[in-house]
C-alpha cells in the first residue's frame, strides 16, 4: 500500500497535470472576490505593521504581532500604503495556492500515484485552507511551510544525503520565521528522525549531518527569541490567554480528555468538514500502525500532535481545532488518503485498474461534497465579518461639520485603514481588550464608558464606531449609553457598527 521506505518514483507527465489543474482550481478559489470583504481587526493591524522601513516592520511586529516577522517582511515588500485588500491578500492567496502541490509532493513521499492526487484536491477546496488563503495572516503561508518541512524530513529519513539535508535547514529556518507552532512540529520531527535512524542503523555520519542541518534553526530561534519572542510573550502575560484558554489544560483531568477529545479539539474535523474523512483518517492511521513501512506516516502525523499536546499541558502552546494550529493539517489530508489507499488495496487483485480509479472518484466527491456548503458560504460573503468598510462609508456620507468622531479601541486598526483618505478628525478610544482577562476587561469598559459619559456631557450629537468586541462588552457599553443618551443603530447589526449618539440633558 504505501511506499515511503522506498526510493520516490519520478512524477509522470500526466500526474503533473492532474496537479496543475487542482492547483489552477484550487487558486481560483483562493483569489475569487479576495477584495470583496471588509479588513478586519487582525488584518488591519498587520496593514499596519507593515508600513514602514524594514526595521520599524520588525519593531511593530514584535509590538503589535503575534507572529514571527517573514509574513510581515514580506507583505512590506509587496505592498504599500494605499494596497487595496486584495493586493494586501494576494501574499496569502498565492501561499495557499502552492500548499496544493507541495503537499501533492508529501503525499507520493507516502503513496502511490492512484490515490496521491486526492491530497491535493482535498488541500484545494478545504475551507480552513480557503479562509486563510483570503486573509491578511500568516496562517496559509504557515501550511505551505509545515507540508515543505514534512517533505524535506520524509526525504531526509530515507537518504540523508547533503542535498536533502540542505532543504532541512532551508524549510527549518522558513518554518521558523512563518509561526511559532513550527517550533514544535521541527521538535517532533526531528525526534522521529532519530528514531528512524537509531532503528536503521544509520552511520554517524548522517547524525553529524542532522546537527548541522540544525544549527541555522537554532540561530533563528535564539535571535527571534531576543528581537521578538520575549515582548510577545511579555504582552500574553500581561492580557491573560484571552479567548485561547480553553486550548490549554486546566490541570484538571476532565480537562485532559477534554483537550484530547472534544470536538473543539478535532485537529482531523477542522482540516477537513464530514464523517467520512475521520473514518478514513482512522483507517489510514490503523493501517499505518499495523504496516512496518508506513509507520514513518504515523509518526509524522502522531508524534506533532503529541508535541503539541504537551505544549499546551505545560502552558507553552495552544492545541486544538484553532489557527495556530494549522501546521498539523498537511498530514491530515495525507491520512486521509492513506485510508482511502487501504481501501483500494483490498480489493480483490483481479479487478481492473479502471474499479480502484472508479472507487477513487468515488470516495473523492464524498470527501469534497461536505466542503462545498461551507466553501460557497464564505466565498459569497459580500461584506466579511467585520463590515468596517460599509461603516466607513456611510460615515463619510452622514457626517456634518464639527461632528464629533469616537472610535472603540479594537475598531481602531481597520477604522484607520478606511478612514486614511479622509481628512476629518477622530477621537480614539481608551485601551479595552474584549477577549482578555474579564476582570481586566471590565476595568477598561469603565474607562471607555467615563470617556463616552464626558462626550455627552457636551451635549451634542456624536459618532461612535465598534467593532471586535465581545457580545457581553458591547452590551454593557450600550446600557451605560442609554442612561443618558438616545442610541441609534446607523449602520450593521454585528461585527461592526455606526452609532448615532444623542445626549439627552436632564438624565445627568
Amino acid at each position: 500500500m504505501s511506499r515511503n521506505s522506498e526510493a520516490p518514483v519520478g512524477i509522470s507527465t500526466a500526474e503533473a497535470l492532474v496537479v496543475a489543474a487542482m492547483t489552477l482550481a484550487g487558486g481560483a478559489l483562493r483569489f475569487y472576490h479576495l477584495g470583496v470583504k471588509s479588513l478586519w481587526y487582525d488584518e488591519a493591524v498587520i496593514y499596519h505593521v507593515v508600513q514602514g522601513s524594514f526595521r520599524a516592520i520588525l519593531t511593530q511586529n514584535a509590538l503589535e504581532n503575534s507572529a514571527p516577522p517573514l509574513y510581515a517582511l514580506l507583505l512590506g515588500l509587496v505592498t504599500g500604503p494605499d494596497a487595496s485588500e486584495a493586493v494586501l491578500r494576494g501574499l496569502s492567496a498565492l501561499a495557499g495556492t502552492a500548499a496544493i502541490p507541495l503537499c501533492y509532493l508529501l503525499a507520493r513521499e507516502f503513496l502511490p500515484a492512484r490515490s496521491a492526487w486526492l491530497v491535493p484536491l482535498l488541500v484545494a477546496v478545504a475551507p480552513v485552507q480557503i479562509i486563510y488563503s483570503q486573509q491578511l495572516r500568516e496562517y496559509s503561508l504557515t501550511t505551505a511551510s509545515a507540508a515543505f518541512l514534512l517533505l524535506a524530513y520524509a526525504r531526509f529519513v530515507r537518504a540523508p544525503d547533503r542535498r536533502n539535508a540542505a532543504w532541512i535547514a532551508s524549510a527549518a529556518v522558513l518554518g521558523l520565521l512563518t509561526q511559532y507552532g513550527m517550533g514544535l512540529l521541527l521538535t517532533a520531527l526531528n525526534l522521529v528522525c532519530i528514531l528512524a535512524f537509531l532503528g536503521s542503523g544509520q552511520p554517524i555520519a548522517s547524525y553529524r549531518r542532522w546537527f548541522l542541518t540544525q544549527l541555522p534553526a537554532a540561530a533563528v530561534a535564539v535571535v527571534l527569541y531576543l528581537t521578538v519572542v520575549r515582548y510577545q510573550a511579555a504582552v500574553v502575560g500581561e492580557a491573560g490567554l484571552g479567548y485561547l484558554k480553553p486550548y490549554y489544560w486546566d490541570g484538571t483531568t476532565p480537562g485532559f480528555l477534554e483537550l484530547l477529545m472534544s470536538q473543539e479539539h478535532d485537529i482531523v474535523a477542522y482540516a477537513l468538514p464530514g464523517l467520512l474523512p475521520l473514518i478514513l483518517w482512522a483507517i489510514g492511521l490503523l493501517a499505518c500502525v499495523f504496516v512496518a513501512r508506513s509507520r514513518l506516516a504515523a509518526a509524522f502525523f502522531l508524534v506533532p500532535v503529541a508535541v503539541t499536546v504537551l505544549a499546551a499541558i505545560v502552558g507553552v502552546y495552544p492545541y486544538g481545532a484553532i489557527r495556530q494550529d494549522i501546521f498539523l493539517t498537511p498530514m491530515v489530508y495525507v491520512g486521509v488518503v492513506l485510508g482511502v489507499d487501504w481501501l483500494l488495496a483490498v480489493l480483490p487483485r483481479r479487478l481492473p485498474a479502471a474499479v480502484s480509479y472508479g472507487v477513487a472518484a468515488v470516495l473523492a466527491v464524498a470527501l469534497a461534497l461536505p466542503a462545498l456548503p461551507a466553501d460557497i458560504n464564505l466565498l459569497s460573503q459580500p461584506l466579511g465579518f467585520q463590515p468596517m468598510r460599509s461603516v466607513v462609508g456611510t460615515l463619510g456620507e452622514r457626517l456634518r461639520p464639527n461632528e464629533t468622531i469616537y472610535v472603540y479601541f479594537n475598531a481602531i486598526p481597520a477604522f484607520r485603514y478606511y478612514w486614511r483618505q479622509h481628512e476629518e478628525p477622530w477621537i480614539p478610544g481608551a485601551l479595552h481588550r474584549s477577549f482578555m482577562d474579564e476582570h481586566k476587561a471590565a476595568g477598561q469598559m469603565a474607562i471607555v464608558q467615563d470617556e463616552l459619559r464626558d462626550l455627552s456631557r457636551r451635549g451634542q450629537p456624536y459618532w461612535v464606531v465598534l467593532s471586535h468586541l465581545a457580545t457581553t462588552d458591547e452590551n454593557w457599553l450600550l446600557e451605560s449609553l442609554e442612561r443618558y443618551a438616545t442610541v441609534n443603530l446607523v449602520e450593521g447589526a454585528s461585527g461592526s457598527s455606526l452609532l448615532r449618539v444623542t445626549p439627552v440633558p436632564d438624565r445627568f
